[in-house]
């Protein structure tokens, strides 16, 4: 059955309506089957029908918590077949992965597997093996459930020697023909339509034409390969551990999933512009498909994908529809599973974003937490608009240690500074030397990216007298790559100002000896956010002590001091740096009362210029309070939330059910967020704001000074 349909335009939560830009629906197909990328070319010695989704996802990638199979090579394996039932061990937490497999217990694994991938089990019949009646009730079960389908067979008419043990060719006949019976899942491939073109395996001509062709069918569908590179081994005793994993790469090419929603994208990197094939299976709690139920999708940003939910998991923040009319709820808009519970989208992503599949029925809202669902990263690989220069300095040098080597990294980046790995685009770099004052020849070279998009260099200063105290050799380095734009990311920003001499800056080699050269000063948070009552939290701030070359000072004794008695307060708080060159301050805020604190560090007994920071203590705003044109102190988007000041720091929380507006305009959240964090506006203005989550305020970031004509 094939059903497609076109996909009408997504919808986007808050309050504004804009076009889908991160992920448009180019058409989906209900059915898993019904579409998939052509095989590979076929190729001697590559298998070229290959699942495009695994059984091995979700809930059956948990440890099944056997102690013997830790490190190995199928715990992965061993794991997902403890997940489905197929296999529980040999003891409690014990799997024993180095035991042969028998042909009885090939048999039970066969059967427990065939329910999850489609494969009809009659009631057992007794075939006529005499010599299974010692066995257990279910293995005889299925010993006579598989002979009745075909399967497996005896050894003889009355036999089945169900204690011999099951070797490579036989394994290869079994899962053959336990694929031929099951049903095809998403990604996966009928063994019934391979027709293999390998003839790698030079000891299996003298098998039988059934043996030799699963085989070849198996390496194919890559269920199996080799025990070389032209050797299969089909004598060779099957363990348990191989076992495991033999069986969990049949099973991707079958309708068993984990229960719940597992979704699983053909790629995690697309190129812009390109389609994006999903597949996404809906399973109860027994596994068994959910068929003809709904499914909703949407996206969330990439990076920060649970941001968009508040703190009961419900949909409120820059989050966009695939299909459907609705954001995070269930229409009849949306798509439905087929018949076996599966479902196959076909996407292009134009920016990186979080894809987010659920189900549940017409009328139901998402829930974090609360629905089944599953999300995957999808990135979209981009043209390179520019490239960034780098070096391998540490972040406070001023120079390098003569005769010591400076490498530059030269990178390809997108729109996002995301490295575009693009090979062979041209890239000039042309490097001027100068040896205690006197100018050298100018040197261009032209040099290819690499495949990843990078150009790797290395520069050294030489020292020009090994006798002689007091050298100076710089470098200038200029970069061009066509009509790319350049981005100065060296530590000293040697690249920038390079049309302007007297602005121009140069890499440094010097010959002195190490002496204290910078302090710098840091917090792990720009503010906080106060309690009702005294003593309120504890900030920790660092100093950072480094010489000249940037190499850590320990044992130094630092300053601390603040403006504001109820923080550090000016008596100084010393402590020493460690091997790192960090002097660390733990301390408590005394009140309850919100604050703006200007912290110093000073290095103790020295010259050297104090460094100053700022830090907010700031108390919720109050309910009906409001603020015209009051000053942006910090926009922290990650919690929703901006410090504003005037005369003393306030807290304003935002959600998504809120109006956002740019100096009078309607945006979306996500816009709002942009804008905050690119602090493209200095203030902020609110009336009668509530805090109330459920209330609607409303945020209008502004330029202009209230009482401004």
């Amino acid at each position: 059955m094939e059903l497609q349909a076109e996909v009408a335009v997504g919808r986007v939560i808050g309050p504004g309506r804009r076009p889908v830009a991160a992920m448009l629906a180019v058409a989906l197909i209900a059915s898993a089957t019904a579409f998939r990328p052509p095989p590979a070319r076929a190729a001697n010695g590559v298998a070229d029908h290959l699942p495009a989704a695994t059984a091995c996802a979700g809930a059956a990638t948990k440890s099944a918590g056997f102690v013997d199979t830790l490190g190995l090579f199928a715990e992965s394996s061993i794991d997902c077949l403890a997940y489905y039932g197929i296999t529980s061990g040999t003891a409690p937490n014990v799997f024993t992965p180095d035991s042969p497999v028998t042909r009885w217990q090939m048999a039970l694994f066969l059967v427990n597997a065939a329910p999850l991938a489609g494969v009809d089990l009659s009631p057992p019949v007794d075939q006529g093996f005499q010599d299974i009646g010692r066995l257990r009730p279910s293995a005889q079960d299925a010993i006579n459930q598989l002979a009745s389908l075909g399967i497996t067979r005896g050894t003889s008419a009355t036999t089945f020697s169900p204690n011999a043990l099951v070797n490579r060719s036989l394994m290869a006949l079994l899962l053959h023909r336990f694929l031929r019976q099951s049903d095809v899942g998403p990604g996966g491939v009928s063994a019934n339509s391979v027709r293999p073109d390998d003839t790698i395996f030079s000891d299996i001509g003298h098998l039988s034409d059934a043996a030799s062709h699963a085989i070849r069918v198996l390496f194919e569908m890559g269920v199996t390969s080799g025990t070389s590179a032209t050797t299969f081994s089909p004598s060779s005793i099957v363990t348990r551990a191989q076992m495991a994993v033999f069986i969990t790469r049949m099973l991707a090419h079958t309708n068993a999933r984990p229960a719940g929603v597992t979704m699983v994208a053909a790629a995690d990197r697309v190129s812009s512009g390109d389609t994006l094939i999903v597949h996404v299976s809906v399973r109860d709690s027994n596994r068994r498909p959910v068929a003809r139920g709904y499914l909703d999708l949407f996206t969330t940003p990439f990076a920060r994908p649970l941001a968009s939910f508040d703190s009961d998991g419900h949909c409120v923040n820059d989050m966009e529809a695939v299909f459907g009319e609705s954001v995070c709820r269930v229409d009849q808009l949306d798509q439905r599973l087929d018949d076996r519970g599966n479902l196959l989208a076909v996407l292009q992503p134009t920016d990186h974003v979080a894809l987010w599949a659920w189900t549940g029925s017409t009328g139901d809202t998402f829930v974090f937490g609360g629905v089944p669902s599953d999300m995957v990263r999808v990135s979209v690989w981009k043209h390179a608009v520019a490239v960034d220069v780098l070096d391998d300095l540490p972040p406070t040098a001023l120079a390098a240690p003569m005769g010591e080597a400076v490498g530059i990294t030269v990178r390809l980046v997108d729109e996002d500074g995301g490295v575009v790995e693009d090979q062979g685009v041209r890239v000039q770099v042309s490097t001027t030397f100068e040896i205690n004052g006197i100018r050298q020849q100018q040197v261009v070279r032209t040099y290819l990216t690499d495949d990843k998009g990078k150009v790797e260099l290395s520069f050294l200063g030489r020292d020009p007298s090994s006798t002689r105290v007091g050298d100076t050799v710089r470098m200038d380095l200029d970069v061009t790559a066509g009509f790319l734009d350049v981005l100065d990311r060296t530590t000293p920003g040697v690249v920038n100002h390079d049309a302007v001499e007297p602005r121009d800056v140069w890499f440094t080699w010097s010959d002195e000896a190490p002496q204290t050269a910078t302090l710098g000063l840091a917090q792990t948070v720009r503010y906080h956010a106060l309690s009702q009552t005294a003593p309120g939290p504890t900030n920790l701030i660092r100093a950072l002590l480094t010489d000249q070359y940037g190499t850590p000072i320990p044992d130094a004794r630092i300053d601390f001091t603040s403006d504001n008695p109820d923080g550090i307060g000016s008596t100084p708080s010393s402590r020493l740096t460690d091997q790192r060159g960090l002097a660390t301050l733990r301390y408590l805020w005394a009140s309850a009362d919100s604050a703006a604190e200007r912290i110093t560090a000073r290095l103790a007994g020295s010259n050297l210029a104090a460094v100053t920071m700022q830090h907010y203590w700031a108390r919720p705003e109050l309910n009906e309070s409001s603020g015209l044109g009051v000053v942006i102190l910090v926009a922290d988007t990650f919690r929703n939330r901006i410090v504003v000041g005037g005369p003393t720091p306030r807290a304003i929380s935002y959600t998504g059910r809120d109006r956002f507006l740019l100096e009078g305009r309607l945006v979306t959240p996500a816009v709002f967020e942009e804008a905050l964090e690119g602090r493209f506006y200095e203030r902020i203005t609110y009336t009668r704001y509530s805090t109330d989550p459920q209330d609607v305020n409303t945020f209008d970031l502004t330029n202009k000074v209230v009482g401004d004509g």
